[in-house]
């Protein structure tokens, strides 16, 4: 429906599509939409149901959320939550070791910052070393924090490949 988010969870989460800097740094929604991604494990066929959510813009990474080593943006899933959050657990796929999907010489990197008040609290960069693109074990990636937090950006890294950089699915 061309919408850059979504809110869930009785309104308590945010999902805003968006781009930010190759820092993570300057996150912007305007001429993005969230999308969702309709494959398979090979990223090259189309499946019947939704495997992931991606963001759409005007860097063409329109089944992944991906990097752009021309313009240093990458697309990014911002959530944000009324209240506090002390665990979050996502599934990601489409973030394949090097060597692997489409002649990827360099492993593919997401990176997850989280905030709390506006001020960043912990971040964290994600490779898989899957040849099935599956991140870890059933592709999930579970983080908890005592002090809580607010917001979360999860984005596409630079992993410096000359073909084809970091984008994945989440």
């Amino acid at each position: 429906d061309n919408s850059s988010s979504i809110t869930i969870c009785d309104g308590q989460v945010t999902i805003t599509a968006g781009i930010v800097n190759s820092d993570g740094s300057n996150f912007k929604s305007q001429g993005c939409t969230l999308g969702q991604a309709y494959m398979t494990g090979n990223l090259s066929q189309d499946d019947t149901l939704p495997r992931g959510l991606t963001v759409n813009s005007e860097y063409k990474h329109t089944y992944e959320i991906g990097y752009d080593k021309d313009s240093k943006v990458s697309e990014a899933l911002e959530f944000k939550l009324e209240g506090l959050a002390y665990g979050i657990n996502l599934e990601l796929s489409g973030l394949w070791a090097a060597g692997t999907e489409g002649g990827d010489q360099s492993a593919e990197i997401a990176k997850i910052a989280f905030y709390k008040d506006g001020i960043p609290i912990h971040s964290q960069e994600l490779s898989s070393d899957s040849t099935t693109g599956i991140f870890g074990v059933g592709g999930e990636f579970t983080q908890f924090f005592s002090q809580g937090f607010d917001r979360v950006v999860i984005y596409a890294v630079n992993n410096n490949d000359t073909n084809h950089n970091s984008d994945f699915l989440l």
